[in-house]
């Protein structure tokens, strides 16, 4: 068999895996000093031996992650570039709002003749800077709390019988 012939299939760990795994966690996480974990080499039954890439070594700890919580993994491609569609499910939201970003120049893309096509890095640096957006966001909604001293005011509580506010 080939590489191409393996099809996506859902994984789930067996409970008798849970414990090796939760060691394979640690040893992709590496040591908790705040370095960056070394790659991993992966050994053949023959001895020879490669150092893992930065994206597989980053998908085995996704998946080690996910299935000792419990959680099924299975993985799903996309296109490089990206679809609108593609795009969308990358950010979590509908393709119309990647059809916005587009028109309003918020993210490149490459016009096929067909349709529009969307450079992976692309998505994830919108990603990344809506995601800072929604840091900052928060930190000046707390910020603002803090200076009006929002979190010491008495809230009236609502009547639980009739879920109408305490007078």
């Amino acid at each position: 068999m080939n590489y191409t012939d393996i099809e996506p299939e859902p994984i789930v760990a067996t409970e008798p895996e849970l414990a090796e795994l939760a060691l394979l966690s640690q040893l992709l996480n590496g040591p908790s000093n705040g370095s960056r974990p070394q790659l991993p080499r992966l050994v053949s039954p023959e001895g020879e031996e490669i150092e893992l890439p930065e994206s597989m070594f980053s998908l085995l700890r996704q998946a080690a992650h996910q299935l000792i919580k419990g959680n099924g993994v299975i993985i799903s491609t996309f296109h490089q570039p990206l679809t609108i569609r593609e795009a969308a499910a990358l950010l979590g939201t509908r393709w119309q709002y990647v059809v916005q970003l587009i028109e309003d120049g918020e993210i490149r893309f490459v016009d096929t003749g067909y349709d529009r096509r969307i450079e992976f890095d692309d998505v994830m640096a919108h990603k990344q800077k809506l995601s800072e957006l929604h840091r900052r966001g928060i930190q000046e909604l707390a910020q603002i709390s803090q200076e009006f001293d929002l979190y010491s005011m008495d809230v009236p509580q609502s009547d639980k019988a009739t879920n109408k506010p305490a007078k």
